[in-house]
């Protein structure tokens, strides 16, 4: 399998991406049902699916399984969190090409090291430095089997303890951004708490840049008490007339799941009536429509006989 050319054919473009939040086929296939053109895999969303917290505990072995079963059922191009490379470079060009391999259109990469953390007050990250992410973005991007794998990378000086000053992180993410496109990303992903901030990297960083929207409830960090990013008053429709081509949903779905089966398991348990479910549920033959049922019984029936 290799890297569907969809998104960076819509980069390519200056079309949006707007690129759904999932964490295994059947949100993939809802997401790709519902309209999104492409999707996000994400460490936090396959994290918690499996009940674990967002602190490095997946393993890119997991990550690359996901990556087939979700590719496997899905048209729309999936981009994939790639943390911080699981490791040194030569670990991170050997999973870059796993997942590309897998049929991942792309990967974002991060700077906040080995030693992740979950980005919330009060923990947050130290970075790496510049120059050693620029490294291992230069050889992935020299060792891809094809250019339609695009790399994305993303920096936590905003977010980091390492940067206090919103005006000294704003410059060191700038500088960030121009090193990682120099060493051949394809697109920056910023973090910006201010709209004068997200215009200057729109002003200053040439190419495609992305941005994250999320809810407040749900939306991590402002989810848990951090700082509200200057893309929160936005639409995905509005950053990308902004100019920003790649608009990512985050973790907006998964809280609105789990919210939903824990209501439900909880009416469920307190009347023991599986009809107080019947007005949220989808119905038997669309759920069988949306993973092929009809299809896998045709094939069964076209067998010749024994």
């Amino acid at each position: 399998m290799s890297a569907n050319p969809a998104l960076k054919t819509l980069l390519t473009h200056r079309e949006l991406a707007f690129c759904a939040g999932i964490w295994d086929p059947i949100t993939a296939l809802l997401a790709q049902q519902a309209g999104f053109n492409s999707l996000k895999l994400g460490s936090s969303q396959v994290g918690g699916a499996f009940g674990l917290p967002d602190v490095g505990l997946l393993s890119p072995h997991a990550l690359t399984e996901r990556i087939f079963e979700i590719t496997s059922h899905c048209d729309v191009p999936v981009l994939v969190d790639f943390e911080s490379g699981f490791g040194r470079t030569s670990s991170a060009v050997h999973w870059a090409g796993q997942f590309e391999k897998a049929g991942a259109s792309g990967i974002h990469i991060d700077d906040y090291g080995d030693d992740k953390c979950p980005w919330v007050p009060p923990y947050l990250p130290k970075l790496d430095s510049a120059e050693s992410v620029a490294h291992k973005i230069k050889s992935i991007a020299e060792n891809r089997q094809s250019d339609d794998f695009v790399i994305v990378g993303r920096t936590g000086v905003t977010s980091s303890s390492a940067y206090t000053d919103a005006a000294e992180a704003l410059e060191e993410g700038l500088r960030r951004a121009r090193l990682w496109k120099e060493a051949g990303c394809d697109v920056i992903w910023v973090r910006a708490y201010s709209p004068e901030h997200l215009q200057r990297y729109r002003d200053e960083i040439d190419g495609t840049l992305c941005v994250q929207i999320a809810s407040t409830t749900g939306g991590g960090r402002v989810g848990s008490g951090g700082r509200r990013d200057a893309t929160q008053e936005h639409t995905a429709y509005d950053l990308h007339r902004m100019g920003f081509d790649l608009v990512m949903t985050g973790a907006s779905l998964l809280p609105v799941a789990l919210k939903a089966v824990a209501d439900a398991a909880h009416d469920l348990h307190r009347t023991g009536d599986p009809n107080v479910l019947d007005g949220r549920s989808m119905p038997f033959a669309e759920w069988n429509s949306l993973i092929g049922l009809e299809t896998a019984l045709q094939q069964d029936t076209e067998m010749p006989p024994a």
